[in-house]
């Protein structure tokens, strides 16, 4: 059944776009609820928040040695981070660690950017990588995916509901 441009009385319906755009971005919205490093520690972060919810922390290793924090927006396809004790620059490739452990996040793929690689963050304490986050370790990289029981979903796909 499709929706009639026009009410009972015959006057014509007209959407709030504001009404729209909200539940179009509702429906696009995926927000990781929980993350964890190879070993099995929560890297969600209470203390940083992004639309309210926790963001996810991770410890960065830099090629000089120098050692700081990233905490990433949880909401997929939002590139918004807090950076800790380190000053990063556009294009560096950082090794991405756990910053309880520091176990470092293992490789899934070659980065399509052409400079780093996709690391694994895994969304149970079971460390598959048939059920983890992809992340690019290039700064300003967004190049990301969400591997769910082995379907591997993209921004791109969101974009497209």
């Amino acid at each position: 059944m499709t929706e009639s441009r026009f009410d009972k009385k015959g006057f014509l319906i007209i959407p709030d776009p504001k009404q729209i755009l909200e539940e179009e971005q509702k429906k696009k919205v995926l927000v990781v609820k929980e993350c964890f490093c190879p070993k099995g520690h929560n890297l969600m972060d209470g203390h940083v928040k992004f639309n309210g919810h926790p963001g996810i922390r991770h410890k960065i290793r830099k090629a000089n040695s120098e050692e700081g924090e990233i905490v990433l927006s949880p909401v997929y396809g939002e590139y918004t981070r807090v950076e800790i004790g380190v000053d990063v620059t556009s294009g560096d490739v950082n090794a991405i660690l756990c910053p309880e452990c520091d176990v470092e996040f293992p490789t899934i793929d070659q980065c399509t950017c052409g400079k780093g690689e996709i690391k694994a963050i895994f969304l149970d304490t079971e460390a598959s990588m048939q059920h983890s986050i992809g992340i690019c370790n290039a700064i300003n990289c967004f190049n990301s995916k969400i591997i769910s029981y082995g379907e591997v979903i993209s921004h791109k796909m969101l974009e497209a509901l």
